[in-house]
């Protein structure tokens, strides 16, 4: 007579406990009641994708210090904006969306502090320029010139001139010296006034998400 295999603790696991989507939309629903016990699935189930997509994407860039803290602030985040999340969203997107912007708003942070070292013309990331232009193509055109004007007039400045003229080989270097700055100010003034139009149209849209769009 045959023996019924053992099954581990993990596969009992993996039978008896819920899907990755159930606790994530468990936790969505706890965290539109307002109940603390959202952050804690989110730390358990969507913290550790999040972890390993920041070590991934900043390896060399953001320490592991400087990835926890991010990870920190995400929650906070999570937690004061969640009258407007949106069930019917992806709530690991959302996390993702937010974490994505706070880690890039760190390494702002930290190439301003050293423009002339880390950010120069010969080895400015070729991704950052490529997500620099989607979101210029991705807001539409109506919300273009209001996300221009929340920008300070430095700011706009560059984004314009960077818009109208970007794709010029030398429009860095020229737009620099028109402007009195160096090349590495310019281009760390556009990255910074960017990242900061994609956040203020990400929340416009989740704002206009949650009002039932």
């Amino acid at each position: 007579m045959g023996h019924k295999p053992m099954e581990t603790e993990s596969a009992r696991g993996r039978h008896q406990g819920p899907s990755p989507t159930e606790t994530a939309r468990r936790a969505g629903q706890l965290l539109r009641e307002g109940s603390p016990e959202a952050l804690q699935l989110i730390h358990d189930e969507i913290s550790p994708l999040l972890q390993f997509w920041l070590s991934a994407r900043f390896a060399g860039r953001l320490d592991t210090s400087e990835r926890q803290d991010v990870l920190s602030t995400v929650l906070v985040h999570i937690w004061e904006g969640r009258k407007g999340y949106d069930p019917r969203r992806s709530l690991a997107s959302w996390a993702h969306a937010i974490t994505r912007n706070i880690a890039f708003d760190v390494l702002r942070r930290k190439l301003r502090h050293s423009e002339a070292s880390e950010w120069t013309a010969e080895n400015e990331p070729a991704y950052e320029v490529q997500e620099e232009e989607s979101t210029l193509v991705a807001i539409r055109q109506a919300d273009l010139e209001a996300l221009l004007k929340s920008l300070d007039k430095n700011e706009q400045v560059v984004v314009r001139d960077y818009i109208a003229n970007g794709s010029e080989p030398q429009w860095a270097k020229r737009s620099a010296e028109g402007l009195g700055i160096t090349t590495n100010a310019l281009r760390v003034r556009k990255h910074r006034a960017i990242t900061k139009m994609r956040m203020l149209w990400n929340q416009q849209n989740c704002q206009v998400d949650a009002n039932g769009r």
